[in-house]
């Protein structure tokens, strides 16, 4: 029925790249987390947005997109 796969080294690297891909996805998004919860922080400090975005590297609008969910949910309790 099932052909037999050929013992080709690029079948496990294949398979190696895709579990560090995989092990890289996870860490972005805990470290993500992180950043955004130092972000918070650092506007309970009444840090700026301009300050974070310059300290960050990127544009203002990059950090209200990182607080966006937590932006909305202040909104919608007040």
């Amino acid at each position: 029925m099932f052909s037999e796969t050929p013992d080709l080294p690029e079948l496990s690297e294949v398979k190696q790249l895709t579990v560090l891909i995989r092990n890289h996805q996870n860490a972005i998004e805990e470290i993500s987390k992180t950043r955004k919860n130092v972000i918070l922080s650092l506007r309970k400090h009444r840090i700026t947005y301009r300050e974070i975005a310059e300290a960050m590297g990127v544009t203002e609008q990059s950090v209200y997109k990182i607080l966006r969910d937590d932006i909305k949910k202040n909104k919608a309790s007040k």
